[in-house]
């Protein structure tokens, strides 16, 4: 017995625009921020006798560039710019922990709360009024 197409042809336009719509979600959904910074890789020292060793970069701290720190391998923090961070002994990912406010209007402007990791879209006018925005990643 043959399987015929359940779904007649003039719903084709249908699947396709679902397909992209499908499509479309998961760009805004891999739209989040992250970042890896790769540690240097190992370098062989020569020394003046001619010895050679290799130097182990792995146990080497992170540096937060935000914060100007250093965290030891396999340590987790929050940077001041609301970033989720880690230090592996491969290097340093980081994540935005809040989105970034899009598609407002000019005579709007977003205020960050970076205490909280938060933000506002608001008249530049008059700071009370808030706008409509969209926001992408996190």
């Amino acid at each position: 017995m043959a399987f015929r197409n359940i779904i007649p042809a003039q719903f084709a336009n249908v699947r396709y625009a679902a397909v992209i719509l499908m499509l479309c979600t998961l760009a805004a959904l891999t739209n989040a921020a992250c970042w890896f910074t790769e540690k240097e890789k190992p370098r062989v020292i020569v020394d003046s006798d001619g010895n050679t060793q290799i130097e182990d970069t792995a146990q080497n701290p992170c540096l937060d560039e935000f914060d100007n720190q250093t965290y030891p391998v396999v340590s987790t923090w929050r940077s001041r710019k609301c970033q989720r961070c880690t230090c592996t002994e491969r290097g340093m990912e980081c994540c935005d922990m809040m989105g970034s406010p899009r598609g407002y209007d000019s005579d709007c402007e977003a205020h960050y709360d970076w205490e909280n990791c938060s933000f506002k879209v608001v008249k530049k006018s008059d700071k009370g009024i808030s706008c409509p925005h969209a926001a992408v990643g996190k």
